[in-house]
């Protein structure tokens, strides 16, 4: 039933990509969200982290020159921030557009063009305990994404106190009951997933591992998929069962059974549901995402001319020698 699901897949979105592309001028070109929304910064960073996700050796290909040149135009060169546009559609806040943007310059071979001057005070241990204590983080108006655009600092810093505050920082959000973020609140699963990510890519495992699979598991629908349907929830517990289970020795069957039911429910998907699905880069990216930590699960269900990527936690991503550079000052 699975056979070759994922080189089709990756012909359908290669084909597509190519539909998407469009030059703006100036040698710089990028990627509409689709037929109706234009290039922007959110759509041309999903397609770096997708085509390298679907295993292109090259994921810049012929586009790499202009694409670069794309995405280094979209900073701010008085304060380094990056700003997704209105037309995009999309919610996501400033720190999630660095955080982004970094991975998919380094994916296509690029650097920044600014140093992220706004940073510069959360560059210190006690400028990073200020921001955190700025924000209730319990409540609704908090924004993990805004944490997510620290993890440039965190890998090109490589500080013991920094990171020992910015862990320290992340436990006092996490709910010691249920293992989960927010503290006190029902459980955010994007959240938990970033979270428990950033942990496991330093080598670190966050407080009540077990808790968190208990969570997850708890969550998963009766279609197999997890709130939201087929997207980043979804990949974000994916994420959690394929990679805790093994490691703590906590309901391994049970994640195996969940995740089984996820397989079934991503096949039924590819057959029925993948035109609604690639009407958005980024439901698109998640969706691709999940299928790279399926192909990491299930092996023999998945056969294909290339190994499927999920590298959301690789440090090496969000190096920059603009930063490291600028650190230095």
């Amino acid at each position: 039933m699975h056979e070759n699901v994922l080189d089709r897949l990756a012909e359908r979105i290669g084909r597509w990509a190519e539909v998407l592309w469009e030059p703006v001028g100036d040698g710089a070109g990028g990627f509409r969200m689709n037929n109706e929304v234009a290039v922007n910064l959110l759509s041309s960073t999903d397609l770096a982290w997708i085509l390298y996700a679907i295993g292109l050796e090259d994921p810049g290909g012929q586009w790499r020159p202009a694409w670069v040149r794309f995405l280094r135009s979209r900073q701010e060169p008085a304060t380094g921030r990056f700003e997704y546009e209105p037309h995009a559609g999309t919610r996501l806040s400033s720190g999630h557009a660095f955080w982004h943007t970094v991975r998919a310059l380094n994916i296509l071979g690029g650097d920044l063009l600014h140093f992220p001057h706004y940073l510069r005070d959360v560059a210190a241990p006690a400028g990073l305990e200020a921001f955190f204590d700025a924000v209730d983080w319990s409540g609704p108006k908090s924004n993990h994404h805004e944490v997510l655009g620290l993890v440039p600092l965190l890998v090109n810093l490589a500080r013991d106190d920094w990171t020992e505050t910015f862990y320290r920082k992340l436990a006092e959000q996490q709910d010691p009951r249920t293992g989960t973020w927010p503290r006190g609140g029902a459980v955010d699963i994007s959240r938990t997933f970033a979270y428990s990510t950033l942990h496991l890519a330093t080598g670190r495992m966050p407080d009540r591992p077990d808790a968190i699979l208990d969570a997850i598991l708890s969550l998963q629908r009766d279609d197999g998929l997890w709130p939201g349907g087929a997207g980043f929830l979804t990949m974000d517990s994916a994420y959690l069962l394929v990679r805790l289970p093994a490691v703590i020795g906590h309901r391994q069957a049970d994640a195996v059974e969940a995740l089984l039911r996820l397989r079934d429910a991503m096949a039924r998907l590819v057959e029925t549901g993948l035109d609604q699905v690639l009407c958005s880069t980024h439901r698109t990216l998640g969706v691709v995402q999940t299928f790279s930590l399926l192909q990491e699960a299930f092996g023999e269900a998945y056969p294909s001319e290339r190994r499927w990527r999920f590298d959301w936690d690789r440090p090496a991503f969000y190096r920059s020698k603009r930063i490291a550079d600028g650190l230095r000052r």
